[in-house]
């Protein structure tokens, strides 16, 4: 029984793929947010 590890692997896979579409949409969210917060001319 190795279930364990193939839900393991499942959850890093996840979590893997979370992380890198938060690192690449992070930045683009916060200067958006911060642009269209900032437009106070």
């Amino acid at each position: 029984m190795n279930d364990t590890r193939t839900v393991f692997q499942s959850i890093m896979i996840y979590v893997g793929a979370f992380l890198i579409l938060i690192w690449s949409a992070g930045p683009f969210l916060w200067q958006f947010s911060t642009s269209s917060s900032s437009t106070k001319r």
